[in-house]
């Protein structure tokens, strides 16, 4: 489960920290209020280093952009992340 969200220079965002609780959550807003932004970055973060999204989600004139996110990890979760050699830490 996701817990939290930070980024830091991503596309139209300086600055933003989010945080997710158990449940049912739901991001509405307009277009272009930055909803795509949120799953890019998630994407960027779990993607290839070489992703296409990391490179167009730096914010425009920034030396340095991030995107952090902190996990809960289920008992299903590790055993997956184990089949797929993905290191817990």
């Amino acid at each position: 489960m996701l817990l939290s969200l930070r980024l830091t220079n991503i596309a139209l965002i300086e600055a933003l920290e989010l945080s997710f609780h158990k449940g049912f959550t739901v991001l509405t807003g307009e277009t272009g209020s930055g909803k795509s932004i949120l799953f890019d970055s998630l994407n960027s973060l779990l993607a290839e280093k070489n992703s296409l999204y990391t490179n167009r989600l730096v914010r425009e004139g920034a030396s340095f952009s991030s995107i952090e996110a902190s996990f809960e990890i289920t008992p299903s979760v590790a055993s997956w992340l184990s089949l797929y050699q993905i290191d817990l830490f």
